[in-house]
């Protein structure tokens, strides 16, 4: 009893998240959705960030981020934390580390099961924050 109590619970939320994802999947097909996420893990070559505004979470490859000139994750030799480095194809950089703001632009799959998907922008240039 208690078996098939836990897996309605289980089918329930399952349902739920799938019912969030396709909400998410129309309102991004009619308008892109540019966030501030937070780094909460950094890896070796892929770092993990969280989307508060929509509760999402998503692990991002460094060697899949676009318009991307170099990408690394280094380990400061003093402490055991990590920073991620980034340098773009226009020549900005910009390095963040564990708990720092980074802008990313969400997506969903276009097939079922939707998946969220998160990719890296660069922050904007003074010029183009004063627009």
């Amino acid at each position: 009893m208690a078996e098939r109590c836990n897996e309605m619970k289980n089918r329930a939320k399952n349902a739920q998240d799938m019912s969030l994802l396709m909400y998410l999947a129309v309102l991004v097909k009619k308008q892109s959705l540019v966030e501030t996420a937070y780094v909460m893990d950094l890896g070796v070559k892929a770092f993990c960030v969280y989307v508060p505004r929509l509760g999402l979470e998503d692990r991002i490859m460094i060697e899949k981020i676009p318009n991307i000139k170099k990408a690394e994750i280094k380990k400061n030799p003093d402490s055991e934390l990590r920073t991620l480095y980034l340098e773009w194809d226009d020549g900005r950089t910009e390095q963040c580390g564990m708990f720092e703001p980074l802008l990313v632009q969400v997506g969903v799959s276009a097939t079922v099961p939707y998946i969220a998907q998160l990719t890296v922008l660069p922050k904007p240039s003074i010029e183009e924050q004063a627009q």
